[in-house]
């Protein structure tokens, strides 16, 4: 029964009355005011709380960016880095080619000298026993 007790001035905006045009009064409880107040007082900090937010917010955006950057970074390197492991590859097969080409040509180089080799111990024993049939007549 004490909700019956409250008139519609009491929580309406009916309760206000104005003075005059330049000042005006509102007649409100205590409690209501208290209301009011504490919604000011939480406004006030939501309003601090929002801000911080935003603030944390914008870090946090930095970070990322920051972070992205890195990754940027870092991808590119290890391309550089993958582009010179490519490149001495290539370079090794180029060298291993050019070893091989010298190994055969040397290859030929040793088939000729030992020919020639076999050919002048040849023309030695020849010479040889061509001197001493002459020397000793074939005796």
């Amino acid at each position: 029964m004490p909700g019956l007790l409250l008139s519609s001035t009491t929580i309406c905006q009916i309760a206000t009355k104005t003075v005059s045009n330049q000042d005006s009064t509102v007649v409100m409880s205590k409690k209501l005011v208290g209301y009011m107040v504490e919604d000011l007082i939480k406004s006030d900090g939501d309003k601090k709380i929002i801000l911080l937010l935003e603030k944390n917010l914008s870090l946090n955006q930095n970070v990322l960016n920051q972070k992205d950057e890195i990754i940027k970074r870092h991808d590119a390197s290890i391309k550089a880095k993958n582009d010179l492991i490519a490149e001495y590859e290539s370079n090794e097969k180029d060298l291993v080619l050019s070893i091989d080409k010298l190994k055969a040509d040397l290859n030929k180089k040793k088939e000729g000298n030992i020919f020639w080799k076999s050919a002048a111990a040849g023309l030695l024993v020849g010479l040889v026993v061509n001197h001493y049939a002459w020397k000793y007549g074939g005796k």
